[in-house]
């Protein structure tokens, strides 16, 4: 989950609060006025995204920078005049009042594809996952179990840590966060449907509409979110056996060729009737 905080004024505080519970994959940590104490809670708090009225920007220019190392920044103004405040303190993002939530989707989106980048990059560094890996058994993070990507059918997110859902009704929890699963595990395997469930693909069995059935156990059941839709769809299709159509095409120069020849034929009749017209007359 994206985790946000606001600092602004209650207008606009209220109406951010709406956007980020309707968006899927954000979560509100926190919300102040945009003062000196709200800022000291952000830099303990380090949210994904900070939300502040763009007021702060002159006024505490070297804390936001300093946030800006660890949140990424979105501010929130009246005018446009206030641009270049906003990414002169590192702004990711610059929303004008009234907020309307297809522009609030739009920053989102444009967050995650940043995140993305950046998370893809750090994980070339490391080695791949293939056929297993290892999770954290226990809080204390003492236990480590080896888990064949094969035996997982799904993994659900339940507060603060996750399940993974295995053959012969085997469930193993482990201490870890659905980025974390999500970013770590193989996509030859592993996709996200839901912002609660992410589901071995092999293991599908059939789709109904927006539910998932796995493993041929209609008590596993997932629902695909609607952030997921497209690009399960997606891979489904390059699966989906297509049907052909079987209407019969045609060659157009032949027919092209078989016109001419016709009309040419057609003249040649025309000429040879003047020709016999004339001799009677």
């Amino acid at each position: 989950m994206i985790s946000c905080y606001i600092l602004s004024e209650p207008s606009s505080m209220h109406t951010l609060k709406k956007y980020i519970e309707w968006f899927q994959l954000t979560t509100l940590n926190g919300q102040a006025l945009p003062n000196p104490l709200g800022l000291s809670s952000v830099i303990k708090d380090s949210p994904h995204i900070l939300f502040v009225d763009i007021s702060l920007a002159s006024t505490h220019k070297a804390t936001l920078l300093e946030i800006g190392q660890k949140s990424t920044i979105i501010y929130i103004a009246n005018c446009y005049s206030h641009a270049y405040d906003a990414f002169d303190t590192l702004g990711f993002d610059f929303l004008m009042m009234p907020l309307t939530f297809a522009r609030f989707e739009m920053s989102m989106n444009k967050f995650m594809r940043f995140s993305s980048l950046a998370a893809s990059d750090s994980l070339r560094k490391e080695e791949p996952i293939t056929n297993s890996f290892f999770v954290k058994a226990d809080s204390k993070g003492q236990k480590e179990v080896l888990v064949r990507c094969k035996d997982v059918i799904f993994i659900e997110a339940l507060q603060n840590y996750v399940v993974l859902h295995m053959v012969h009704d085997k469930k193993l929890i482990c201490h870890n966060t659905m980025k974390e699963m999500e970013e770590c595990l193989p996509e030859e395997f592993f996709i996200r449907v839901h912002k609660s469930f992410i589901i071995h693909y092999d293991k599908v069995t059939s789709i109904e509409g927006n539910n998932i059935v796995l493993n041929d156990n209609e008590n596993y059941k997932i629902l695909i979110g609607g952030t997921y839709k497209k690009l399960f769809s997606e891979r489904k299709n390059q699966k989906m056996i297509k049907k052909k159509n079987y209407l019969q095409t045609f060659d157009y120069s032949i027919t092209a060729s078989i016109c001419l020849f016709y009309s040419g034929l057609m003249l040649n009749c025309i000429d040879l009737l003047d020709l016999t017209l004339l001799n009677f007359i």
